[in-house]
């Protein structure tokens, strides 16, 4: 795994809409401190898809976990994966977030800068 830290705002990240907001009124994320990180739209800003738009929130919010999750699994000296496409999907999910190409069939440490 690379000792090269993240740049991304920590987490934990929330969903959040206003209490005066109207119900068609779209998502949008918080940062740890509770101020605006990304704001969710969906593909018709005309017409949105308010559950969609809300899935989508949701995912986004989960990033910073999901990503350390991986990176415990990475790590972890219990952790076997039986055929190279294993560690290929985990190397490209953690090289994704911080933006490195994966290298081919590799463990999820090694990843060359972009």
């Amino acid at each position: 795994m690379s000792s090269e830290s993240n740049t991304h705002t920590p987490g934990p990240w929330n969903v959040h809409r206003k209490a005066d907001d109207p119900p068609s009124a779209l998502p949008w994320i918080a940062g740890h401190m509770g101020r605006p990180l990304a704001f969710v739209i969906h593909e018709s800003i005309a017409r949105p898809d308010l559950e969609r738009a809300n899935a989508n929130a949701r995912l986004i919010a989960s990033a910073p976990e999901l990503l350390a999750a991986l990176k415990v699994v990475a790590g972890s000296d219990n952790w076997r994966c039986s055929v190279d496409e294993e560690w290929d999907v985990v190397n490209v999910a953690i090289s994704k977030a911080e933006g490195r190409t994966p290298s081919k069939t590799a463990n999820p440490g090694d990843v060359n800068e972009q």
